[in-house]
């Protein structure tokens, strides 16, 4: 039976992404190009940033390797659970939790992201 276009399954999960975050997927998946990786992941990194938490990050401040996911930005281990199982979908992907016990900044997140999702060099 085929899916309709309201199931789960058949709902694009970057529907709501502005068009170039959109299109860097597209590429991702023809071609597995860690920089269109790289744009996916901060934008859902930046999507998924908890509303109203008090963060040492100005609103709008770019996203830098460096900036604690905790600290930084207001994320709880829930919130970064919930960016893991978002990009999970996206890529198609598994990653254990336990992996994600020492990631504690934009960069390592990104970094054990590229290396699930093809670039193992990030």
């Amino acid at each position: 039976m085929p899916e309709s276009p309201t199931s789960p399954a058949a709902r694009d999960p970057l529907e709501n992404f502005p068009p170039e975050v959109r299109a860097a997927h597209e590429r991702w998946l023809a071609n597995k190009s860690p920089t269109d990786a790289d744009i996916v992941i901060l934008a859902v990194i930046r999507d998924f940033v908890p509303s109203g938490e008090t963060t040492s990050r100005p609103a709008g401040a770019p996203l830098t390797d460096d900036a604690h996911l905790i600290n930084d930005l207001g994320y709880d281990s829930l919130a970064i659970a919930e960016v893991v199982f978002f990009l999970e979908d996206i890529y198609a992907v598994r990653v254990n939790l336990e992996e994600l016990q020492d990631v504690a900044t934009i960069g390592d997140l990104r970094r054990h992201l590229r290396a699930r999702v093809g670039d193992a060099s990030a």
